[in-house]
C-alpha cells in the first residue's frame, strides 16, 4: 500500500508496466476539471469518478486480484480501514471473479487518511474498507483500476 501527495506520483514509476501508463495518465489530467463519470486509461485501465456517501466502519473489506486500485479522493476526503489478506482467510467462495472483488470481516489493522490532494495504491493483499467518514456527508472520489 502506498498514501501519498498527488504531486509526488511519478516517484512511484518503475513498479508496473500498467501502472506506469496510470501514473503518466494521472499526471497529464487536471483533475480539478469536469471528468466523466467513468472512462478507460488505455485497453487494460480505467477510471470512475462518483460523489459516494461516507459510511461508518463496519470491519467488511474488499480486496482484490487481478487489479491495483488507485483511490483518489477529489473533494473531502476518506478514511480507509486497512488489514492484510494474507493474515486472514477470505471466503474463496465469496470472490466475485467477473468484478475480481472479494470481501470478508475483520478488524482493522490501522485506519488511514486520505485528503484531497493525496492518493492511496491498493496492491491485491492490501484489503481495505474505503469512504469511511461522518455519515450523512459525502465527497467525491476517483478510482483507477490498473491489471497487476
Amino acid at each position: 500500500m502506498i498514501l501519498d501527495r498527488f504531486e509526488n506520483l511519478k516517484t512511484y514509476l518503475g513498479l508496473t508496466p500498467a501502472l506506469d501508463r496510470v501514473i503518466e495518465a494521472l499526471s497529464a489530467m487536471d483533475l480539478s476539471a469536469g471528468l466523466p463519470a467513468k472512462a478507460d486509461f488505455n485497453e487494460e485501465s480505467r477510471f470512475t469518478v462518483s460523489e459516494i456517501s461516507y459510511k461508518a466502519s463496519s470491519g467488511h473489506f474488499e480486496y482484490h486480484r487481478k487489479y491495483i486500485d488507485i483511490h483518489l479522493p477529489l473533494t473531502g476526503g476518506e478514511q480507509m480501514g486497512i488489514c492484510s489478506t494474507a493474515a486472514n482467510t477470505p471466503d474463496a467462495a465469496a470472490f466475485n471473479e467477473e468484478k475480481d472483488c472479494g470481501f470478508f470481516d475483520a478488524p482493522a489493522v490501522n485506519t488511514i487518511t486520505v485528503p484531497a490532494g493525496w492518493f492511496c495504491i491498493c496492491f491485491p493483499d492490501d484489503a481495505h474498507e474505503p469512504s469511511l467518514g461522518e455519515v450523512g456527508k459525502s465527497y467525491r472520489k476517483m478510482v483507477c483500476k490498473i491489471p497487476v
